[in-house]
């Protein structure tokens, strides 16, 4: 065993190996221990003289060593660590271990047994079979960003006469989120190396890349792709300034509303506006909400099951009818020749279109057309018969 070194030669000889430790107690012999400075990570943590002299590299820094109130789970990550089923865990484990514990979902209260805590930190959602909506955080920060500049944009958007071929068979893709000309494709690990969950090679996936690039091209529309392959906040951040920097003004988004956006479930946040706006038929609900019709039934029937939100499918239903005859029975004028029609109906029945949304989506700005006129082919223009009143009053 060494001599007992002075405290002045102990700070000399741990100043040689690591100059940014600083014992701020009296070294009192080489087995006890007591707390040094870290210029690094700010903290004051005890440490034995022998190891760290041993293995010169701040424990709290490295996060090889438990510190309740510097790197246990509750200081580091006091969000995700308040859903934890037994609060003492949060203060027994560090961020990153593998500890199977038990939680509670933040969106609907269920009881989440036996999940690592390194998993749950790493996509920031407690893994609940019965709210998860199964939207990537990655996906769910792209499309904040894209909510922010733009108000009208689909997500999971099918062009239902876009096809390609793969293995003999007619292929028909999605596309995650659509608006004005722009296609944005959200590229998660899958698109960088083969996948093991669906067993399809990267090459495959390449192929189907390839193609959803080439009918987008051809449709006129430009493709935006965010490398996501990181479920990384930081990551994923950049990857959007780099593939929006150019379009948008980045500047002005807020990164920890992005963030809280993404960590919470699209369930909850159907739930929550239903809830808010008990009058609204699901339809417009998921006009409102930007998610899937199909999708918002989804979640309706299950929040009402939790009893999380109020849902009566036969209502809804009554409702969703009554709306499409009131929609239906609209009236219409045709800009061309100002020939008014008492509904929907009857100016297609006209005109000869066989659905009433090519001119319904005219009227609300999406189309720039609907239809030709029977005699002379040339493309009509219209407006809800209301709105062109109020037109006219305002000149």
């Amino acid at each position: 065993m060494p001599a007992k070194m002075t405290h002045e030669e102990y700070v000399k000889k741990l100043n040689s190996k690591n100059k940014n430790l600083h014992p701020v107690e009296k070294y009192n012999g080489y087995y006890t221990k007591i707390n040094h400075y870290c210029d690094v990570c700010k903290n004051t943590i005890p440490i034995l003289p022998r190891s760290i002299l041993k293995n010169p590299k701040c424990p709290s820094c490295n996060n090889y060593i438990l510190f309740e109130g510097i790197n246990d789970f509750k200081t580091t990550e006091p969000l995700i660590s308040s859903w934890l089923l037994n609060p003492n865990d949060a203060t027994k484990y560090k961020t990153w271990s593998n500890k199977k514990v038990d939680w509670i979902c933040p969106n609907c209260n269920n009881v989440v047994r036996n999940k690592s805590i390194s998993s749950v930190v790493r996509y920031h959602k407690v893994p609940c079979s019965i709210c998860n909506d199964g939207v990537s955080i990655p996906m769910k920060m792209t499309t904040y960003v894209v909510s922010q500049f733009i108000e009208n944009y689909k997500t999971e958007f099918v062009f239902k006469d876009w096809k390609f071929q793969l293995n003999d068979n007619n292929i028909t893709p999605r596309y995650d989120i659509v608006f004005d000309k722009y296609i944005v494709e959200v590229d998660g690990g899958f698109h960088y190396k083969d996948n093991t969950y669906t067993n399809t090679k990267l090459e495959i996936q390449r192929y189907i890349d390839s193609q959803k690039n080439i009918l987008a091209l051809n449709h006129g529309y430009k493709m935006i792709r965010v490398d996501a392959r990181k479920s990384d906040f930081d990551y994923i951040k950049k990857s959007l300034i780099n593939s929006f920097g150019e379009m948008f003004d980045m500047s002005i988004i807020n990164w920890d509303e992005c963030i809280t956006y993404a960590m919470s479930s699209n369930m909850q946040i159907v739930w929550e506006y239903k809830n808010s706006h008990p009058e609204k038929s699901s339809k417009e609900v998921a006009k409102e909400v930007n998610i899937p019709y199909g999708t918002v039934m989804d979640y309706l029937r299950i929040g009402s099951k939790l009893g999380k939100c109020i849902y009566d499918a036969k209502l809804e239903k009554n409702r969703s009818l009554h709306s499409e005859r009131s929609y239906r029975c609209k009236k219409v004028i045709c800009i061309n020749n100002n020939m008014i029609f008492d509904s929907l109906t009857k100016a297609i029945h006209w005109c000869g279109l066989s659905t009433t949304t090519s001119i319904s989506d005219v009227c609300i700005g999406k189309r720039n057309y609907g239809g030709k006129h029977p005699i002379t082919n040339e493309k009509l223009y219209w407006m809800y018969y209301e709105d062109y009143l109020k037109e006219k009053e305002a000149i």
